[in-house]
Order: C-alpha cells, then sequence, then structure tokens
C-alpha cells in the first residue's frame, strides 16, 4: 500500500504501522506533486482519499447534486 501525503497524523500512522506490524507493507511517501500523483493513480487498483474535516468541508471532492 502507497499513502501518500502529509499532515498533522503522518506520524501516529506510521507509528500504528509499526505497532501492527505493517511497517514492509505500507510506503509513505509524504507530500507529492501532481505528476507523481497522476502516475500512482494510473499504476493503483484501488483508490482511497480520506480527509478529516471540520463541519462537513470537502476537501479535493467535488460535491454532486442529485
Amino acid at each position: 500500500m502507497i499513502l501518500a501525503g502529509d499532515g498533522n497524523h503522518l506520524n501516529k500512522m506510521k507509528e500504528l504501522t509499526i505497532r501492527l506490524g505493517l511497517g514492509t507493507k505500507i510506503e509513505f511517501t509524504g507530500w507529492i506533486d501532481q505528476k507523481r500523483a497522476q502516475i500512482l493513480l494510473e499504476e493503483a487498483n484501488a483508490f482511497v482519499h480520506h480527509s478529516i474535516t471540520i463541519n462537513g468541508q470537502t476537501e479535493g471532492v467535488p460535491q454532486r447534486n442529485y
């Protein structure tokens, strides 16, 4: 698994990965540019966009009106 990006919870995620014995299974890239993000998405079998927001705000995912 490749986890791209950074933020306030990056170190906690790395620590949890080690505690769970997943250190060799997960790669943390840190911040990446758009070109690297595009390459990772094109090569991915799955994509998960996670984000913690306040007051229902969205981050990077447009809202759809149905």
